[in-house]
């Protein structure tokens, strides 16, 4: 398979709350976070190839040339995120008071090696409403980049070109093999 990731770094980066706190609990909260990563991604010139907001938790998959920016783009996010909080009028007192800069933990980065290694992640961070039974399949769940790969974007967030042209040029076969991939994880999870 052709090689997609030469000259650029890859990551595996996740954002928590303290504690398991629920720092994305509401939706209001989960589209201020991916809002606040659109406007980073595009203002640093790196690419989200997946996603997946949990109530406690935003896993992503960064792509970059260079690995500075990925480093940055996580506090970058939460700034940013933090700011949109604070600025939201008095009728939402509750929900800035849920987002002081204790409330998280120091973001956490991976290196992934491949393709492969990056499609493997891809899969589980969008298997985790099923594994966590938030959701009784990836389709079900809004929160995550799945329906992307399956071409129904409702946020300019993911990229799904470099991971759907590393399983195949035909972006139609490199699809199915995607939804088949989640559903034998999925069957899998059962």
């Amino acid at each position: 398979m052709q090689r997609i990731f030469e000259n650029t770094h890859v990551c595996y980066a996740v954002l928590r709350g303290k504690s398991n706190l629920q720092v994305f609990e509401s939706e209001i909260q989960k589209m201020k976070v991916l809002d606040a990563a659109v406007n980073v991604q595009n203002r640093l010139g790196i690419q989200t190839l997946a996603y997946c907001v949990l109530d406690n938790e935003i896993h992503m998959i960064l792509q970059a040339e260079e690995k500075e920016d990925i480093h940055k783009f996580p506090e970058l996010i939460l700034q940013r995120y933090k700011k949109s909080c604070l600025s939201d009028t008095d009728d939402f007192a509750w929900f800035s008071a849920a987002v002081s800069p204790c409330q998280f933990r120091k973001p956490e980065l991976r290196e992934l090696k491949d393709e492969a290694c990056a499609l493997r992640c891809c899969i589980k961070l969008h298997m985790m409403p099923v594994s966590t039974g938030i959701a009784a399949s990836p389709g079900d769940y809004w929160w995550s980049s799945y329906t992307d790969y399956l071409g129904r974007k409702w946020i300019a967030l993911t990229d799904t070109q470099p991971l759907l042209i590393w399983l195949s040029p035909d972006e139609r076969t490199a699809v199915r093999m995607m939804k088949r991939k989640h559903e034998m994880k999925r069957a899998a999870v059962r």
